[in-house]
């Protein structure tokens, strides 16, 4: 598609009234200031049955970071944002949820430095921009591109407080970044970790970045090539498995990386494959009553491979035990045959999926491989995510003196992509019923139905995106399809005009239709009666995700709402007519979300109100 700038847009997008927590200025990489450090941990070798972790809470104080997120890691080349970044999908509410047991007289409040001012500010959720969910949790809906501060969890007397920022850190910070070292939002494509690489341990009277752990196996390795004995004698580890936690949306994965150690260079020789299973989580209790998380081998929604050219590094040495180690990463990926051999296929982990990883085969002859291990707070949120080494006999290799996270993770994104309903133009004028749109019967451009003939916002469909609609290259990350057979994107009586899609600024985007004159012969039954008409029920799709709401195009004698019904009736596109949820969020008149304190004009459930 040919890509044409809109000159002058007929559409005005307010910029946030809370620009305190869309600071761009901060988006910046660093290299790591500190290295890494490799501490021995007691291990425990038991049987699954016998010992599990444990997760107490210090003062019953804690609160789990929103459903689907994850952290941002360190890159392969040790670069990154100084910040700890949790991530999750852009336009979703995302809720801080309070997991104490007694939350009695809890309260909540944001933290933010004021470099004018050089002070420590504090907000209440309202002032900040958070809304409440019906338990009064803080609740944000980031638009693409926003951090949002994350908020601090009171005791009734404030004499105890937690939040997400205590368990990271960030060295050579200066005064005004150490108030708000961690922060959630929205990013594009990313290395996502569920256990948070910038987070902290106290060691020898200092703070050091999260911890390796090794030692477990006889090759001193956490998990990975190696033997280690329990009750049943010797046991050699052949796999590993980690919880990654619970989508909120379907998450984008090109890679699965893992961040490890080898004795050799060539850590996966000639003609070996490691295995990573992507499946759901299973539970198992402990004989303490404690719960663990394994990958479900009977749940397996992904297969992907590694090959010994499917490494990163392991050049980079160091020394333990007197031994040379190398250090990497190893890429899995779901390899494909394609019409130039094997290619790579991204994969899709659905919303709503509780999932896992196990990787395996580590017992084959020539593998060198140690996992790093990543020491967890014990305030890590709601979802557990450590990991474990499984043995050929199926024993777990668990531990009593730290909960631990395996050092992977997926280089992805949460993708977005909707059409807008309705808009405000400069002049606070409201423009609904969007993604209905009609054609005349003898062809031409389409509108927004019951405005034929209008011309600035009424002839164009408008939609949201996560990033922009084009990469680099000029190649779009966004398209439509308007039936799961069809390989074109739109029928063939139907374009978009001069092949163009309108670039509207802040990732919206706009659709300009034209369709070809009604044939007489084109017939859709509505009702039991059969009409001269014809329609196109299109969804917007992008990496992994799938619009919501579809665009109809309708042409002849039929409504939208009968096309729509039409499509559901024949399955056309796996449309449903259940998959919209009441939006009972405020806005102003510029379409930006803001609270209940808002002062002015403002739309809630689609009418218009004035706060005063």
């Amino acid at each position: 598609m040919k890509k044409t700038l809109l000159l002058t847009a007929a559409l005005t997008i307010a910029a946030s009234g809370f620009a305190q927590k869309v600071d761009r200025s901060e988006r910046v990489r660093v290299q790591k200031a500190l290295p890494m450090r490799m501490v021995q941990h007691q291990i425990a070798n038991k049987d699954v049955v016998t010992n599990g972790p444990k997760k107490a809470v210090t003062d019953d104080l804690w609160y789990s970071r929103p459903k689907g997120c994850l952290w941002t890691a360190w890159d392969y080349t040790g670069s990154g944002y100084p910040l700890s970044i949790g991530i999750v999908p852009p336009y979703t509410d995302a809720v801080f949820t309070d997991e104490s047991a007694a939350q009695e007289g809890h309260n909540w409040m944001i933290e933010y430095w004021n470099s004018s001012t050089n002070a420590l500010v504090e907000y209440s959720l309202d002032d900040y921009g958070y809304d409440q969910d019906e338990n009064g949790y803080p609740m944000m809906s980031p638009a693409p591109g926003e951090w949002w501060n994350v908020p601090v969890l009171y005791n009734k007397d404030q004499s105890v407080r937690f939040s997400l920022t205590d368990m990271s850190f960030v060295p050579n910070y200066s005064s005004a970044y150490a108030q708000y070292r961690t922060r959630v939002g929205t990013d594009t494509l990313s290395m996502l970790t569920p256990v948070d690489d910038h987070a902290f341990e106290m060691w020898e009277g200092r703070m050091v970045s999260n911890s390796n752990t090794w030692g477990a196996l006889s090759t001193d390795n956490l998990y990975g090539t190696g033997t280690w004995t329990n009750s049943a004698g010797t046991q050699t580890s052949y796999a590993l498995t980690q919880r990654m936690g619970v989508t909120s949306t379907p998450l984008y994965v090109e890679r699965i990386f893992l961040k490890a150690l080898s004795s050799s260079s060539n850590p996966i020789p000639e003609g070996v494959t490691l295995t990573c299973k992507i499946c759901k989580t299973r539970t198992i209790t402990f004989s303490d009553k404690s719960v663990g998380y394994l990958a479900d081998e009977d749940e397996v929604l992904e297969v992907l491979t590694a090959e010994s050219g499917d490494t990163i590094d392991f050049q980079t040495t160091g020394t333990r035990n007197s031994k040379t180690v190398y250090d990497g990463y190893v890429l899995f990926t779901k390899k494909v045959e394609g019409p130039m051999g094997m290619e790579e296929e991204p994969i899709t982990i659905p919303a709503d999926t509780d999932w896992s990883i196990l990787i395996e085969g580590f017992d084959q002859k020539g593998v060198s491989l140690g996992a790093y291990g990543l020491t967890i707070p014990e305030a890590d949120g709601k979802y557990a995510v450590e990991g474990y080494g499984i043995s050929t006999d199926g024993y777990l290799l668990s531990y009593t003196s730290a909960i631990l996270g395996v050092y992977v993770g997926v280089e992805g994104m949460y993708d977005y992509i909707e059409p807008l309903e309705t808009v405000y133009d400069s002049n606070e004028n409201e423009y609904s019923g969007l993604n209905k749109m009609v054609v005349p019967a003898e062809g031409g451009e389409a509108y927004t139905e019951g405005h034929e003939g209008a011309t600035e916002i009424y002839n164009l469909a408008y939609l949201h995106t996560a990033f922009a609609f084009w990469d680099e290259d000029e190649m779009p990350n966004y398209s439509m399809k308007y039936d799961e057979e069809a390989e074109e994107e739109l029928p063939e009586w139907l374009s978009l005009t001069d092949d163009a899609i309108y670039d509207m600024g802040d990732n919206m985007y706009a659709l300009p239709f034209t369709a070809e004159a009604l044939p007489s012969d084109a017939k859709v039954t509505v009702n039991g009666e059969e009409r001269n008409a014809r329609y196109a029920v299109i969804t917007l799709t992008g990496r992994g995700y799938e619009a919501q709401t579809p665009i109809i195009i309708a042409q002849g004698n039929i409504t939208c709402d009968e096309a729509l019904a039409a499509a559901i009736a024949a399955g056309i596109n796996d449309v449903k007519n259940d998959n919209k949820t009441n939006n009972k969020h405020t806005y102003s008149i510029s379409g930006q979300r803001v609270n209940k304190n808002f002062k002015g004009l403002v739309i809630k459930d689609g009418k218009k109100f004035i706060n005063k």
